[in-house]
């Protein structure tokens, strides 16, 4: 039985590190909660296998993350200098005269939006102020003719 599992859990191992998971996201890095999870198992199983936790899973999971974390930081390296790059040339092309034109045309748009928006939700509010002023009188209605055969009943008896 422990060597089927350690067979499950180098296979859950391997399908973590090729990207092909097939029980957890793959998101964030590697942990043994997400190998034993990947394996199958459940309420830290993994944890019975010191030694496959030591020789191969926790080596695994070192490289593993540490490779990640090696990415991220390059791309928030290259995503700074970009930014850098995109508001120098940005700032030298725009003057503060277009700057301020800009926005007040973007702010124009927004009022005409927000009035087209204002206009359509009055309308829809009129058609819903209809409709539950025609099922109030409804609802009168019934409850009159009902008020009326009810009284007829208790006349019977």
């Amino acid at each position: 039985m422990s060597q089927q599992a350690i067979e499950r859990l180098n296979e859950a191992v391997n399908r973590l590190l090729a990207g092909t998971q097939k029980r957890v996201k793959a998101t964030g890095g590697i942990t043994l909660n997400k190998i034993n999870n990947e394996a199958g198992y459940g309420h830290s199983y993994i944890h019975k296998f010191k030694p496959f936790i030591d020789n191969v899973a926790q080596p695994a999971i070192d490289q593993y993350n540490a490779a990640i974390e090696a990415i991220e930081a390059i791309e928030a390296i290259e995503a700074q200098n970009n930014d850098e790059v995109n508001t120098s040339s940005i700032a030298t092309s725009i003057s503060p005269e277009d700057k301020w034109r800009n926005k007040c045309k973007d702010e124009e748009k927004l009022k005409k939006k927000y009035y087209v928006q204002v206009t359509e939700l009055k309308a829809k509010v009129d058609k819903l102020e209809t409709i539950n002023n025609t099922l109030m009188y409804r609802v009168y209605e019934l409850q009159d003719s009902v008020s009326v055969e009810v009284a007829a009943i208790k006349g019977v008896k």
